[in-house]
């Protein structure tokens, strides 16, 4: 009796597949469950999973791989490699060798290639780094690359696994908003970390209280909840915006300072200002929200996909929601324990503030012409920067013309 007789098709399928079995653990596993039956060898798996054409990547034809390279490409633009394009398409579900990736790639922008083989510098921690668990150390660190066009961009990352956690984009660094949108998020959807690690700066003064606050919930109870350290040696998240800077924020940056020196914005007035920011940072986060899935499912040599890293050993402590401060609650205890927030001042002025309905009306005018900052974004990276720059230069007009007709 061979294979086919004993298990249904499906079930292999599913072993190879989605649980990532060997051909040796399934023959294994057959010959534990059939005692005694024949057919059942490494080589009978192999053979067997060859006529059904079971793989645990994909079989796409080289030219319908082309075609989904090519797409994940056009929203990508040329910094994605084959292990963080691998990363992208299975977070998407295409699993795919990355060998025939790297070869796609070739195939479908050699242009793109060619600028990714002559721009292979990369940067290494020079310093050991220990984290036990998922749930040991988490790194917060804002990247202020275009914080002169009103972004200012936070990220949280786990040391164990370096899995990205959260990343929230801000006109101005403010410290409830780094608490509204980055940690307590993490605290509901992950849990309690051991400790917070960030550098020396004030803006981290209210995430820092509520994790003071919660200590007594963590794993170890016996670390220290949070550590300030100078920003070069909060190396987990430092490393983070390499990434981030190749893929996002400098060919943001790019066409901004274009935009600048064509005399398009101005960047001295305080309604461009404004209006520069807005636009900014939401295409920062279509690039980030893209880029995110790829970076927790790529492979980091030697150590695995973050994704299934963090699942090796999870201790982040789960907490109910009722024991996690709202913002406005963090800042109230925060407060009357002495405490003192810096409120750091708004970039530009929007004349529009003060009215719900033209801001309403702002909104609904801008999406008729630009519904997706995904679009704006997946445009932009691949050379195609008129649509950003006809966006930013849309929402200052409709700005300007709604506040002159209210006044």
């Amino acid at each position: 009796m061979d294979i086919d007789g004993l298990v249904d098709e499906n079930y292999i399928r599913t072993l190879v597949v989605e649980r990532r079995w060997t051909h040796k653990e399934i023959s294994n596993f057959l010959k534990e469950n059939y005692p005694g039956k024949d057919g059942l060898s490494e080589m009978s798996v192999r053979r067997y999973c060859k006529v059904n054409n079971i793989h645990k990547s994909s079989r796409l034809p080289d030219n319908q791989l082309d075609v989904v390279v090519s797409n994940a490409v056009s929203q990508v633009g040329p910094t994605y490699g084959r292990k963080m394009l691998k990363g992208k398409l299975e977070a998407e579900g295409v699993r795919v060798h990355d060998k025939r990736i790297s070869k796609s790639l070739q195939r479908v922008a050699p242009g793109y290639h060619q600028q990714r083989v002559q721009n292979t510098a990369r940067l290494f921690n020079p310093l050991p780094y220990k984290s036990d668990y998922f749930g040991h150390k988490i790194h917060l660190d804002q990247n202020e690359k275009l914080v002169m066009y009103g972004c200012t961009t936070v990220i949280a990352s786990d040391g164990y696994s370096n899995y990205v956690l959260a990343a929230a984009s801000m006109p101005v660094k403010n410290n409830v908003e780094i608490y509204r949108a980055v940690l307590r998020p993490i605290l509901l959807e992950y849990g309690l970390w051991d400790q917070v690690r960030v550098d020396c700066g004030k803006e981290f003064y209210l995430t820092l209280f509520v994790q003071e606050t919660l200590a007594p919930h963590r794993c170890n109870t016996l670390r220290k909840p949070f550590k300030q350290t100078p920003s070069t040696k909060n190396h987990m998240a430092e490393r983070h915006w390499v990434e981030v800077n190749g893929r996002v924020n400098y060919p943001i940056k790019q066409q901004l300072h274009k935009m600048v020196q064509e005399e398009l914005i101005d960047m001295t007035d305080e309604i461009d200002k404004y209006c520069v920011s807005w636009i900014t940072i939401q295409t920062v986060q279509a690039g980030i929200q893209e880029l995110l899935p790829a970076w927790n499912n790529h492979s980091i040599p030697g150590k695995g996909k973050p994704v299934n890293i963090m699942r090796t050993c999870y201790s982040a402590v789960s907490l109910q929601e009722h024991s996690i401060p709202t913002p406005e609650a963090a800042v109230l205890q925060y407060e009357r324990a002495g405490g003192k927030l810096k409120h750091f001042g708004l970039f530009g002025v929007d004349p529009l503030e003060s009215d719900p309905f033209l801001r309403a009306t702002r909104s609904r005018e801008f999406l008729k012409h630009f519904p997706s900052f995904d679009v704006i974004f997946n445009e932009l990276v691949n050379n195609k920067p008129n649509m950003m720059r006809q966006a930013v230069m849309l929402f200052i007009n409709i700005t300007r013309d709604l506040a002159v007709s209210s006044s």
